[in-house]
Protein backbone atom coordinates (compact mmCIF):
# COMPACT_ATOMS: atom_id res chain seq x y z
CA UNK A 1 0.00 0.00 0.00
CA UNK A 2 1.29 3.42 -0.91
CA UNK A 3 1.83 6.47 1.39
CA UNK A 4 -1.23 8.04 -0.66
CA UNK A 5 -3.61 5.39 -0.43
CA UNK A 6 -2.82 4.96 3.74
CA UNK A 7 -3.26 9.06 3.84
CA UNK A 8 -6.62 8.59 2.23
CA UNK A 9 -8.02 5.52 4.14
CA UNK A 10 -6.91 6.61 7.58
CA UNK A 11 -9.61 9.30 8.57
CA UNK A 12 -12.09 6.43 8.00
CA UNK A 13 -10.25 3.74 9.45
CA UNK A 14 -10.38 6.42 12.22
CA UNK A 15 -13.88 6.96 12.11
CA UNK A 16 -14.67 3.28 11.82
CA UNK A 17 -12.53 2.04 14.96
CA UNK A 18 -14.13 5.21 17.12
CA UNK A 19 -17.82 4.07 16.12
CA UNK A 20 -17.25 0.76 17.21
CA UNK A 21 -15.47 0.42 20.21
CA UNK A 22 -17.08 -1.03 22.35
CA UNK A 23 -16.95 0.95 25.33
CA UNK A 24 -18.66 4.62 25.42
CA UNK A 25 -16.83 7.21 24.18
CA UNK A 26 -17.35 10.74 23.47
CA UNK A 27 -15.24 13.93 21.46
CA UNK A 28 -16.52 17.27 23.11
CA UNK A 29 -14.99 20.81 22.73
CA UNK A 30 -14.20 23.14 25.37
CA UNK A 31 -18.04 24.79 25.68
CA UNK A 32 -19.09 21.30 26.23
CA UNK A 33 -20.64 21.17 22.71
CA UNK A 34 -20.47 17.20 21.40
CA UNK A 35 -18.61 16.46 18.06
CA UNK A 36 -18.62 12.93 18.06
CA UNK A 37 -20.32 10.24 20.68
CA UNK A 38 -20.12 6.40 19.40
CA UNK A 39 -22.58 4.05 19.39
CA UNK A 40 -22.20 2.03 22.87
CA UNK A 41 -22.14 5.95 24.09
CA UNK A 42 -25.20 6.59 22.21
CA UNK A 43 -26.70 3.32 23.82
CA UNK A 44 -26.12 4.13 27.01
CA UNK A 45 -27.32 7.66 26.41
CA UNK A 46 -30.81 6.09 24.76
CA UNK A 47 -31.14 3.46 27.73
CA UNK A 48 -30.86 6.15 30.39
CA UNK A 49 -33.59 8.73 28.85
CA UNK A 50 -36.06 6.01 27.83
CA UNK A 51 -35.54 8.10 24.33
CA UNK A 52 -34.47 5.93 21.62
CA UNK A 53 -33.70 9.11 19.43
CA UNK A 54 -31.73 10.76 21.79
CA UNK A 55 -29.49 13.40 20.03
CA UNK A 56 -26.07 14.34 22.22
CA UNK A 57 -25.75 17.67 21.46
CA UNK A 58 -24.21 18.85 24.54
CA UNK A 59 -22.70 17.23 27.67
CA UNK A 60 -25.34 17.55 29.78
CA UNK A 61 -27.84 15.79 27.54
CA UNK A 62 -25.41 13.14 28.34
CA UNK A 63 -24.40 13.67 32.06
CA UNK A 64 -25.80 15.55 35.41
CA UNK A 65 -24.97 18.67 36.61
CA UNK A 66 -25.02 22.07 35.61
CA UNK A 67 -22.82 22.82 32.68
CA UNK A 68 -19.97 25.09 33.98
CA UNK A 69 -19.32 23.01 37.28
CA UNK A 70 -19.64 20.12 34.54
CA UNK A 71 -17.16 21.30 32.34
CA UNK A 72 -14.82 22.08 35.46
CA UNK A 73 -15.32 18.22 36.47
CA UNK A 74 -14.18 17.18 33.08
CA UNK A 75 -11.05 19.34 32.64
CA UNK A 76 -10.27 19.01 36.30
CA UNK A 77 -10.13 15.35 35.29
CA UNK A 78 -7.90 15.49 31.99
CA UNK A 79 -5.17 16.24 34.52
CA UNK A 80 -6.26 13.63 36.94
CA UNK A 81 -6.84 11.26 34.78
CA UNK A 82 -10.53 9.59 35.49
CA UNK A 83 -13.69 10.70 37.38
CA UNK A 84 -17.45 9.40 37.97
CA UNK A 85 -20.03 11.36 36.72
CA UNK A 86 -23.92 11.09 37.14
CA UNK A 87 -25.57 9.92 34.01
CA UNK A 88 -28.99 11.72 33.11
CA UNK A 89 -31.60 9.64 33.79
CA UNK A 90 -35.18 10.05 32.49
CA UNK A 91 -37.51 10.97 35.92
CA UNK A 92 -34.60 11.32 37.80
CA UNK A 93 -32.93 14.91 38.12
CA UNK A 94 -30.20 13.59 40.20
CA UNK A 95 -28.95 10.64 38.48
CA UNK A 96 -28.57 7.43 40.27
CA UNK A 97 -26.17 5.60 37.59
CA UNK A 98 -22.96 6.65 37.42
CA UNK A 99 -20.11 5.97 34.98
CA UNK A 100 -16.52 6.70 34.89
CA UNK A 101 -14.75 7.73 32.16
CA UNK A 102 -10.96 8.98 30.99
CA UNK A 103 -10.74 11.95 30.04
CA UNK A 104 -7.66 12.84 27.55
CA UNK A 105 -6.91 16.32 25.79
CA UNK A 106 -7.54 15.68 22.35
CA UNK A 107 -6.35 18.74 20.51
CA UNK A 108 -5.22 22.09 21.56
CA UNK A 109 -4.91 25.53 19.96
CA UNK A 110 -1.36 26.19 21.42
CA UNK A 111 -2.78 28.50 24.37
CA UNK A 112 -5.72 26.07 25.53
CA UNK A 113 -7.49 22.92 25.15
CA UNK A 114 -10.11 22.57 22.54
CA UNK A 115 -11.29 19.16 22.67
CA UNK A 116 -11.37 16.39 25.02
CA UNK A 117 -11.83 12.43 24.51
CA UNK A 118 -14.16 10.74 27.10
CA UNK A 119 -13.73 6.78 26.68
CA UNK A 120 -15.38 5.06 29.78
CA UNK A 121 -13.31 2.28 31.65
CA UNK A 122 -14.01 0.34 34.40
CA UNK A 123 -12.37 0.89 38.21
CA UNK A 124 -12.58 -2.74 39.70
CA UNK A 125 -10.56 -1.74 42.52
CA UNK A 126 -12.79 1.18 43.21
CA UNK A 127 -15.51 -0.92 42.91
CA UNK A 128 -14.17 -3.91 45.11
CA UNK A 129 -12.87 -1.08 48.16
CA UNK A 130 -16.68 0.67 47.78
CA UNK A 131 -18.23 -2.94 48.20
CA UNK A 132 -15.54 -3.90 50.89
CA UNK A 133 -16.50 -0.97 52.45
CA UNK A 134 -20.34 -0.68 52.16
CA UNK A 135 -20.33 -4.77 53.34
CA UNK A 136 -18.39 -3.41 56.39
CA UNK A 137 -20.83 -0.45 57.18
CA UNK A 138 -23.50 -3.03 57.30
CA UNK A 139 -21.43 -5.04 59.31
CA UNK A 140 -20.82 -2.85 61.95
CA UNK A 141 -24.27 -1.19 61.49
CA UNK A 142 -25.74 -4.78 62.37
CA UNK A 143 -23.20 -5.09 65.21
CA UNK A 144 -24.21 -1.73 66.57
CA UNK A 145 -28.35 -2.74 66.80
CA UNK A 146 -26.99 -5.48 68.21
CA UNK A 147 -24.97 -3.94 71.34
CA UNK A 148 -27.97 -1.70 71.55
CA UNK A 149 -30.11 -4.31 71.96
CA UNK A 150 -27.92 -6.28 74.48
CA UNK A 151 -27.44 -2.55 76.40
CA UNK A 152 -30.80 -2.39 77.03
CA UNK A 153 -31.56 -5.69 78.24
CA UNK A 154 -28.67 -5.19 80.75
CA UNK A 155 -30.03 -1.84 81.71
CA UNK A 156 -33.53 -4.05 82.47
CA UNK A 157 -31.62 -6.58 84.18
CA UNK A 158 -29.61 -4.20 86.34
CA UNK A 159 -33.33 -2.27 87.04
CA UNK A 160 -35.02 -5.66 88.11
CA UNK A 161 -31.69 -6.51 90.28
CA UNK A 162 -31.41 -3.17 92.17
CA UNK A 163 -35.67 -3.25 92.23
CA UNK A 164 -35.61 -6.64 94.14
CA UNK A 165 -32.73 -5.61 96.22
CA UNK A 166 -34.44 -2.59 97.68
CA UNK A 167 -37.94 -4.49 98.05
CA UNK A 168 -35.38 -7.55 99.86
CA UNK A 169 -33.53 -4.57 102.15
CA UNK A 170 -36.94 -2.99 103.02
CA UNK A 171 -38.62 -6.17 103.84
CA UNK A 172 -35.34 -7.58 105.77
CA UNK A 173 -35.85 -4.10 108.22
CA UNK A 174 -39.28 -5.24 110.16
CA UNK A 175 -38.37 -8.76 111.60
CA UNK A 176 -34.47 -6.99 111.99
CA UNK A 177 -36.39 -4.60 114.46
CA UNK A 178 -37.83 -7.44 116.22
CA UNK A 179 -34.52 -9.75 116.77
CA UNK A 180 -33.44 -6.85 117.99
CA UNK A 181 -36.44 -5.84 120.49
CA UNK A 182 -36.80 -9.38 121.31
CA UNK A 183 -32.80 -10.15 122.57
CA UNK A 184 -33.50 -7.03 124.49
CA UNK A 185 -36.68 -7.74 126.51
CA UNK A 186 -34.71 -10.73 127.03
CA UNK A 187 -32.03 -9.48 128.88
CA UNK A 188 -34.06 -7.01 130.65
CA UNK A 189 -36.96 -9.60 131.94
CA UNK A 190 -34.74 -13.09 132.67
CA UNK A 191 -31.60 -11.37 132.32
CA UNK A 192 -31.09 -12.36 136.37
CA UNK A 193 -32.14 -15.65 135.83
CA UNK A 194 -29.65 -16.21 132.75
CA UNK A 195 -26.25 -17.59 133.26
CA UNK A 196 -23.19 -15.62 131.92
CA UNK A 197 -22.67 -17.55 129.23
CA UNK A 198 -26.53 -16.68 127.80
CA UNK A 199 -25.41 -13.50 128.43
CA UNK A 200 -22.72 -13.38 126.06
CA UNK A 201 -24.45 -15.12 123.66
CA UNK A 202 -27.58 -12.63 123.29
CA UNK A 203 -24.67 -9.96 123.77
CA UNK A 204 -23.60 -11.58 120.17
CA UNK A 205 -26.89 -11.86 119.24
CA UNK A 206 -27.63 -8.20 119.79
CA UNK A 207 -24.58 -6.78 118.09
CA UNK A 208 -24.76 -9.66 115.04
CA UNK A 209 -28.13 -8.09 114.65
CA UNK A 210 -26.80 -4.56 114.67
CA UNK A 211 -24.57 -5.51 111.87
CA UNK A 212 -27.46 -6.45 110.12
CA UNK A 213 -29.41 -3.25 110.30
CA UNK A 214 -26.58 -1.45 109.37
CA UNK A 215 -25.73 -3.70 106.12
CA UNK A 216 -29.68 -3.09 105.29
CA UNK A 217 -29.30 0.55 105.84
CA UNK A 218 -26.76 0.16 103.29
CA UNK A 219 -28.18 -1.83 100.78
CA UNK A 220 -31.44 0.68 100.97
CA UNK A 221 -29.31 3.86 100.45
CA UNK A 222 -27.20 2.14 97.71
CA UNK A 223 -30.55 1.23 96.16
CA UNK A 224 -31.77 4.49 96.51
CA UNK A 225 -29.01 6.28 94.89
CA UNK A 226 -29.21 3.81 91.85
CA UNK A 227 -32.59 3.82 91.07
CA UNK A 228 -34.90 7.08 90.62
CA UNK A 229 -34.75 9.94 88.77
CA UNK A 230 -32.31 12.85 89.88
CA UNK A 231 -33.26 16.27 89.53
CA UNK A 232 -29.94 18.04 88.42
CA UNK A 233 -29.88 21.92 89.62
CA UNK A 234 -27.02 24.82 90.37
CA UNK A 235 -26.16 23.56 94.24
CA UNK A 236 -23.59 25.19 96.43
CA UNK A 237 -21.26 22.82 97.11
CA UNK A 238 -20.34 24.77 100.68
CA UNK A 239 -23.41 24.78 101.76
CA UNK A 240 -24.03 21.10 101.24
CA UNK A 241 -21.34 20.38 103.20
CA UNK A 242 -22.73 22.55 105.57
CA UNK A 243 -25.44 20.16 105.96
CA UNK A 244 -23.63 17.10 106.13
CA UNK A 245 -20.95 18.58 109.02
CA UNK A 246 -24.43 19.30 111.18
CA UNK A 247 -25.52 15.48 110.38
CA UNK A 248 -22.31 14.10 111.59
CA UNK A 249 -21.54 16.61 113.92
CA UNK A 250 -22.25 14.37 116.88
CA UNK A 251 -19.72 11.73 115.26
CA UNK A 252 -17.59 14.83 114.41
CA UNK A 253 -17.26 15.74 117.99
CA UNK A 254 -16.86 11.78 119.30
CA UNK A 255 -13.98 11.57 117.13
CA UNK A 256 -12.28 14.83 117.80
CA UNK A 257 -12.36 15.28 114.36
CA UNK A 258 -11.91 18.66 112.52
CA UNK A 259 -13.39 19.41 108.72
CA UNK A 260 -11.38 22.41 107.26
CA UNK A 261 -12.48 23.92 103.79
CA UNK A 262 -9.94 24.88 101.83
CA UNK A 263 -10.68 28.09 99.68
CA UNK A 264 -14.22 28.47 97.65
CA UNK A 265 -16.01 25.48 97.01
CA UNK A 266 -18.09 27.03 94.50
CA UNK A 267 -21.17 25.32 92.65
CA UNK A 268 -21.67 22.09 90.62
CA UNK A 269 -24.70 21.09 88.34
CA UNK A 270 -26.11 17.91 90.95
CA UNK A 271 -28.90 16.41 92.14
CA UNK A 272 -28.94 17.87 95.71
CA UNK A 273 -29.91 15.23 97.99
CA UNK A 274 -27.27 12.98 95.85
CA UNK A 275 -24.57 15.27 96.47
CA UNK A 276 -24.65 15.40 100.16
CA UNK A 277 -24.80 11.20 100.13
CA UNK A 278 -21.89 11.40 98.58
CA UNK A 279 -20.53 14.13 100.78
CA UNK A 280 -21.36 12.31 104.30
CA UNK A 281 -20.29 8.70 102.54
CA UNK A 282 -16.56 10.47 101.97
CA UNK A 283 -16.83 12.15 105.13
CA UNK A 284 -17.87 9.10 106.69
CA UNK A 285 -15.57 7.12 105.55
CA UNK A 286 -12.54 9.30 106.62
CA UNK A 287 -14.14 9.05 110.20
CA UNK A 288 -14.35 5.32 109.99
CA UNK A 289 -10.53 4.78 109.07
CA UNK A 290 -8.80 7.73 111.33
CA UNK A 291 -5.82 7.14 112.88
CA UNK A 292 -5.75 5.95 116.43
CA UNK A 293 -2.28 8.11 116.47
CA UNK A 294 -3.72 11.52 115.61
CA UNK A 295 -6.43 13.83 116.04
CA UNK A 296 -8.82 13.35 112.40
CA UNK A 297 -8.28 16.45 110.27
CA UNK A 298 -10.21 16.39 107.25
CA UNK A 299 -9.89 18.57 104.38
CA UNK A 300 -12.38 19.39 101.38
CA UNK A 301 -11.24 21.63 98.51
CA UNK A 302 -11.78 22.02 94.96
CA UNK A 303 -8.92 22.63 92.16
CA UNK A 304 -8.52 22.04 88.17
CA UNK A 305 -6.57 19.24 86.89
CA UNK A 306 -5.34 17.92 83.28
CA UNK A 307 -7.39 19.09 80.92
CA UNK A 308 -9.03 21.75 82.47
CA UNK A 309 -11.79 19.33 84.51
CA UNK A 310 -12.70 20.25 87.87
CA UNK A 311 -12.57 17.94 90.46
CA UNK A 312 -13.58 17.95 94.11
CA UNK A 313 -10.98 16.22 96.95
CA UNK A 314 -11.35 15.33 100.10
CA UNK A 315 -8.30 14.24 101.91
CA UNK A 316 -7.78 12.92 105.61
CA UNK A 317 -4.36 12.19 107.64
CA UNK A 318 -6.17 8.70 108.21
CA UNK A 319 -4.26 4.88 108.26
CA UNK A 320 -4.47 5.11 104.60
CA UNK A 321 -4.47 1.91 102.03
CA UNK A 322 -2.02 0.29 99.89
CA UNK A 323 -2.73 1.79 96.31
CA UNK A 324 -2.51 -1.95 95.13
CA UNK A 325 -5.68 -2.40 96.35
CA UNK A 326 -7.65 0.71 95.63
CA UNK A 327 -9.67 -1.01 92.49
CA UNK A 328 -11.09 -3.29 95.44
CA UNK A 329 -12.78 0.13 97.13
CA UNK A 330 -15.47 1.12 95.43
CA UNK A 331 -17.02 -2.37 94.94
CA UNK A 332 -19.15 -3.60 97.07
CA UNK A 333 -18.55 -5.80 99.80
CA UNK A 334 -14.84 -5.46 99.19
CA UNK A 335 -13.43 -4.51 102.42
CA UNK A 336 -9.06 -3.92 103.01
CA UNK A 337 -10.15 -4.28 107.28
CA UNK A 338 -12.22 -7.30 108.94
CA UNK A 339 -15.10 -6.09 110.24
CA UNK A 340 -13.94 -6.67 113.78
CA UNK A 341 -11.03 -4.56 113.04
CA UNK A 342 -13.16 -1.32 112.07
CA UNK A 343 -16.93 -1.55 111.68
CA UNK A 344 -18.38 -1.24 108.05
CA UNK A 345 -20.19 -2.79 105.37
CA UNK A 346 -18.39 -2.11 102.08
CA UNK A 347 -21.57 -0.37 100.71
CA UNK A 348 -20.41 3.30 100.98
CA UNK A 349 -17.82 4.06 98.76
CA UNK A 350 -19.72 1.90 96.03
CA UNK A 351 -22.57 3.87 96.54
CA UNK A 352 -20.04 7.09 95.92
CA UNK A 353 -19.30 5.60 92.83
CA UNK A 354 -22.38 5.23 91.77
CA UNK A 355 -23.71 8.64 92.57
CA UNK A 356 -20.49 9.67 90.55
CA UNK A 357 -21.63 7.80 87.52
CA UNK A 358 -25.10 9.05 87.34
CA UNK A 359 -23.56 12.65 87.37
CA UNK A 360 -21.20 11.78 84.80
CA UNK A 361 -18.20 11.99 87.11
CA UNK A 362 -15.13 9.63 87.55
CA UNK A 363 -14.31 8.76 91.51
CA UNK A 364 -10.93 7.66 92.31
CA UNK A 365 -8.56 7.44 94.91
CA UNK A 366 -4.77 7.22 95.74
CA UNK A 367 -3.69 6.63 99.42
CA UNK A 368 -0.69 6.74 101.41
CA UNK A 369 -0.41 3.87 103.87
CA UNK A 370 -0.53 4.66 107.83
CA UNK A 371 -0.38 8.77 106.68
CA UNK A 372 -4.53 9.01 104.72
CA UNK A 373 -6.04 9.29 101.63
CA UNK A 374 -7.38 11.67 99.12
CA UNK A 375 -10.54 10.97 97.00
CA UNK A 376 -11.14 12.96 93.93
CA UNK A 377 -14.19 13.36 91.90
CA UNK A 378 -13.73 14.66 88.69
CA UNK A 379 -15.45 16.17 86.49
CA UNK A 380 -17.39 18.51 87.80
CA UNK A 381 -19.32 21.17 85.94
Amino acid sequence: MDASISASTSPALEAHAFEHLPRAALVIDRNGAVIAANAACREIAATCTADPDCRLETISDFLVGPRPRLLGDIFAAASSGQAYFRLREAGHDTGRRRISFRVTRLASDGQRVTQLLLFQVDLPQVSRAFAKLNFELRRANIAAAAERERNEELREHVAALERFSYATAHDLKSPLRSISILLELLEIDHGADLPKDAHDLVSASRDAARRLQALVDDLLEHARSSTGRINVRSVDIGEALNSVRTDLSAVIEQAGAEIVVAGDLGEVTADPTLLERLLENLIGNALKYRSSERSLVVTVSRMTCAGAKEALLVTDNGIGFDNAYREQLFQPFRRLHAADEIEGTGIGLATCKTICDRHGWSLDAEGRPGEGATFRVLGLS
